[in-house]
């Protein structure tokens, strides 16, 4: 989790540096201070820049004493919304700043991963001096602060000369038509306001809206890549990068499993499904090698495909009343997602499902080690799980690094006996994993784009190996490796994501208890077909680079749309459902449905889904 403080300091006016914009173009969560007036300067400061659907919490900075209170309260925000990062605004009073680090302090201590960034603000004099240093453009070789109210000949003059020119005592500026003249020989205009304390940023000279309230105004040459968006100068995002799960991975590693879980403990909870593991004699396999490093053995067997809560309170019971040392999770995604939230349970003294409603909550969790027998979720090397609640019919999903597993154990041979349904629903899903990170309006991520486009044309040309010959232990293998790889996190580091397909799926398979891959395969291409105007180069770049559709003379949408439907076919061709009434749903919970997964605000990134969206994607589901 990461906080971005965007603020300046005392004396300075509130000009914010064009990174400063760029962010709160793209925030989805925004704290404000609460002027004891009510709305705060600095949220009026920066309110134009932010999309419609932000979401912003004042906060009661001011005579406040209480900060392990505001805390929470800010923690409640951020799990609400399942947010990955949230600006804080701090402009101009320095009291706020003392404020500010007083409750960050109080924040680490319940999210142990919070990172910080500052993005100051600068004055005038002080972005003349740092402005060719600044990662926004090409470095200028001329850069020229002067009055505006020089003659315009003069300013003309100074106007060739320079790469950067910065205007300022722009309110005493009458003519405004020399200003149209002057910035119309260059690109790049960033204009300051002065009520408000706001940047704007624009394209067209022509366009100089409130000319007589601006403070600053500042022209430039060089615009990065000969083009600006209207959306501002955008790049890929900041990340920390971090995944401590270690990884066996191949034949024999198996019988690692007794040595691995000693190195934790000498108590160990068993927990698998629903009892595969013995028709294979994986499970006798497993116990008489836990024997052999005379291991104390507790099971918790029965774990269903979508995992729930029920039984997660049984495992963590169990975990207290034998003192469990450490979990041992044998089987799918559902399996270990299980015993990662038994796992930090048996740390915690309120409710497991606390984690899903305020991951704070999450105290850590006595050591974990999973042996993989499905291929789909990524489970094996993430910091993910989801579970049920049958008494409340929600399926939610978490977050949080003390969820990634100590050791995962992938030996593709305890694939082997997976059925031909259940190896097509855990394709889809991994291939979805791909989607979610692939799918996003992050410019320039060039490896990420390459990195999840050969896991996805990987998966599409070993898939029918493995359904033709489930022995494979090649395609076995490889699939097992790229359903690891999809959802590590790697991939997705520098990106924006968009998770709202799995969010639908999740009220599906929570209402009607469906595979999850099914309906992922269900959801997607609908989901794709509604968003396609959103980025339509992206589902371009898709159909050619992954289908390998060619272009000829169609446009963006057209090749897109081809993409899409090629998906939808591929689906068909390995055996998954590709609408609701294959699997005996109808419209009849669409309503609560669409309510249950939009409750906690508008799901998604490309295109914020609200319930009348997801309502709409339900329908073209049928």
């Amino acid at each position: 989790m990461k906080l971005i403080l965007i603020g300046t300091g005392p004396g300075e006016p509130d000009l914010l540096t064009l990174r400063a914009i760029r962010c709160l173009r793209k925030a989805r969560l925004i704290f404000a201070p609460l002027a004891r007036s009510g709305e705060s300067r600095a949220y009026r400061t920066v309110k134009e820049f932010l999309p419609k659907d932000t979401q912003v919490v004042f906060l009661p900075f001011h005579d406040q004493e209480d900060f392990a209170a505001l805390a929470r309260e800010v923690v409640r925000a951020i799990s609400s919304g399942h947010h990955k990062q949230a600006v804080f605004l701090v402009l101009g009073d320095p009291l706020l700043y003392s404020s500010f680090f007083r409750l960050f302090s109080a924040l680490r201590t319940l999210l142990p991963d919070l990172t910080l960034e500052v993005i100051p603000g600068v004055s005038a004099f002080q972005l003349t001096a740092a402005y060719a240093t600044l990662p926004l453009t090409q470095k200028e070789e001329v850069l020229t602060l002067t009055p505006a109210t020089l003659p315009e000949d003069r300013l003309g003059a100074l106007a060739e000369l320079s790469d950067t020119l910065i205007l300022y005592k722009l309110t005493a500026l009458k003519d405004r038509e020399s200003l149209r003249r002057l910035s119309a020989k260059f690109p790049l205009c960033l204009l300051g306001e002065d009520l408000g304390g706001v940047n704007r940023l624009t394209f067209s000279p022509s366009s100089f809206e409130g000319i007589s309230y601006l403070s600053l105004l500042v022209l430039k040459k060089h615009p990065p890549h000969g083009t600006i968006s209207e959306e501002g100068v955008e790049t890929m995002e900041n990340f920390e990068f971090h995944n401590p799960t270690r990884v066996l991975f191949g034949k024999g590693t198996t019988d690692r499993v007794g040595e691995i879980c000693a190195g934790f403990g000498k108590r160990v909870l068993f927990v698998y499904g629903g009892g595969s593991i013995k028709k294979t004699g994986l499970y006798d396999r497993l116990q008489q090698n836990l024997t052999q490093h005379n291991l104390e053995v507790f099971e918790l067997p029965g774990i269903k495909p979508n995992p729930t809560l029920s039984k997660v309170r049984e495992g963590v019971r169990l975990c207290k009343e034998k003192n469990i040392e450490v979990v041992l999770a044998v089987g799918g995604g559902s399996v270990l997602d299980s015993a990662k939230i038994i796992a930090a349970g048996a740390r915690y003294e309120g409710d497991p499902w606390d984690f899903f409603i305020d991951k704070s909550k999450v105290p850590g969790r006595i050591p974990l080690v999973t042996v993989l027998t499905l291929a789909a979720t990524g489970s094996e090397m993430n910091h993910n799980a989801v579970i049920t609640n049958e008494a409340t019919k929600e399926k939610l999903g978490l977050g949080h690094p003390a969820l990634f597993p100590d050791v995962s154990i992938l030996d593709p041979e305890n694939t082997f006996t997976v059925p031909k349904d259940h190896t097509v629903y855990g394709v889809v899903d991994m291939m979805a994993h791909v989607f979610e990170q692939y799918f996003h309006k992050t410019p320039e991520t060039p490896l990420q784009d390459r990195l999840a486009e050969s896991i996805m044309k990987t998966i599409i040309e070993y898939t029918p190996r493995v359904l033709e010959n489930p022995k494979d232990y090649d395609a076995r293998a490889t699939i097992m490796w790229c359903g690891t790889l999809a959802l590590n996190h790697l991939i997705e580091a520098g990106v924006e994501g968009d998770w709202s397909s799995h969010d639908i799926e999740h009220e599906l398979s929570a209402f009607y208890d469906i595979p999850h891959g099914a309906g992922l395969a269900i959801v997607f291409p609908q989901w794709m077909t509604y968003v396609l105007d959103e980025i339509p180069g992206k589902f371009a770049q898709f159909a050619e680079r992954v289908w390998g559709i060619p272009r000829g003379n169609r446009s963006d949408e057209d090749l897109g749309r081809a993409g899409i439907e090629r998906t939808r076919e591929w689906f068909r061709e390995i055996g998954a459902p590709t609408t609701l009434r294959e699997v005996g749903i109808g419209e009849e919970l669409f309503e609560t449905m669409a309510e249950k997964a939009t409750k906690r605000g508008p799901l998604g990134s490309v295109k914020k889904l609200e319930k009348e969206d997801v309502l709409a994607i339900l329908r073209m589901c049928l």
